[in-house]
């Protein structure tokens, strides 16, 4: 007769675990050729035969965007080239950023996943999208946001590659430009989401997306720089991974330029934005907070600073005429994200580097704990099983 132990270890070999119901794909912090930021692109295949591209992740655009073998001033040197696949197919010839290209059927290979028949968008033209030093744009899905054409998430929900219409977002913000061994940490999980290993926090905090213009669009109702307030009515606040800075209205960035400059003793012009620190991001800054109605949000001092070659940058900006803020790669660093399409919604949870280390560690130790366990039952196991034989008694079975 089997002891609960051996009855245990038969029932955990008779069922396996269900598939995943989403995948994770590694982001590669790469330098920005024109800015000492870090910007966050997957690796990824287009084509039959395969052609490898490095795609810039970005939250703000609405198309998985290449260039084209046939644009010869396009800034990257990988281009697809459409008539060398025989799962290419055309649709339609368009514009993109003032650009001519042409819209396309093709397939794409993220990591271990492979993604038939997704709109691909081959520009035959330089266009300014934003992607420079790239091979091209891989975009976090909005359909359901804003119609168009169906992005990653939207295609692999449809081919039953996920089960949920959301995907999650952490930038690690440990490695820097100037760091000679900077190897991602960073991770783009489609179709589900892992809180626990990046943040301490027991759930998300839902904001709700505006979606009157497509865009992972947040209403930003108060914020506050050393209890100056830096709006007077309610914007709108665009979470875009593409962006480095803080984008905020003139009369914000004036209030936060002018409040830095004087808590540093500096001797600013209204254009200064870097000047001399070797010792690091300056001590004593407060942090900017910003609130999402009753969702308190803080970006530090190192998220809106960055130490390049023994200098500070800001980074902070301003479009003229503009009153949109920009949640760009800064916000996300303090941020894991979690982008919910159907319930139109974005979840934010602090990530804290010391708790995210520690979840790691704890994730692993309880890996190891459940390795070990199962395995002294596969040796009690096999104990009983040469005890009974030795006993001239039947061999123990799982059945």
């Amino acid at each position: 007769m089997a002891t609960p132990l051996i009855s245990l270890l038969c029932l955990h070999l008779a069922y396996s675990l269900p598939p995943p119901s989403g995948y994770s794909l590694n982001l590669n912090n790469e330098e920005n050729v024109l800015s000492p930021q870090l910007r966050y692109e997957v690796l990824a295949a287009l084509g039959t035969p395969a052609q490898s591209f490095s795609l810039l992740l970005d939250t703000a655009l609405s198309v998985l965007v290449v260039n084209d073998a046939q644009c010869w001033d396009c800034p990257s040197s990988q281009r697809f080239n459409r008539s060398a696949s025989r799962s290419y197919q055309p649709v339609e010839r368009m514009e993109i950023g003032g650009a001519a290209a042409e819209l396309g059927l093709e397939e794409v290979v993220l990591g271990s996943m492979r993604v038939l028949n997704q709109t691909v968008v081959s520009v035959w033209e330089s266009a300014d999208l934003g992607y420079d030093g790239a091979d091209g744009v891989l975009v976090s899905d909005r359909k359901g946001l804003s119609p168009g054409s169906p992005n990653i998430v939207s295609t692999m929900l449809e081919q039953g590659l996920i089960s949920a219409p959301v995907f999650a977002v952490y930038f690690d913000n440990r490695y820097t430009p100037n760091d000679p061994d900077r190897s991602s940490q960073s991770v783009l999980s489609l179709g589900y989401w892992n809180l626990s290993a990046y943040s301490s926090a027991s759930d998300f905090m839902y904001v709700p997306v505006n979606t009157s213009r497509g865009l992972w669009e947040l209403t930003l109702t108060t914020a506050f720089f050393e209890e100056k307030p830096l709006i007077t009515t309610p914007q709108s606040a665009i979470i875009d991974s593409t962006e480095n800075r803080l984008m905020v209205p003139e009369a914000s960035y004036r209030i936060l330029h002018s409040t830095i400059c004087n808590k540093l003793s500096l001797r600013c012009k209204d254009t200064t934005s870097k000047w001399n620190c070797k010792t690091g991001v300056p001590t004593g800054l407060p942090d900017i907070t910003m609130h999402f109605g009753d969702i308190e949000t803080r970006l530090t001092p190192e998220n809106y600073i960055d130490v390049w070659s023994g200098q500070c940058h800001l980074r902070l900006g301003y479009r003229e005429g503009s009153q949109d803020w920009v949640l760009g790669t800064g916000f996300m660093h303090e941020y894991y994200m979690l982008f919910d399409l159907q319930g139109k919604r974005v979840g934010l949870a602090r990530v804290e580097q010391e708790e995210r280390q520690w979840g790691v560690v704890l994730t692993l130790f309880g890996m190891g704990l459940i390795v070990l366990v199962f395995g002294v039952m596969a040796y009690v196991v096999r104990v009983k099983l040469a005890k009974d034989k030795s006993m001239g008694e039947p061999l123990l079975t799982c059945g």
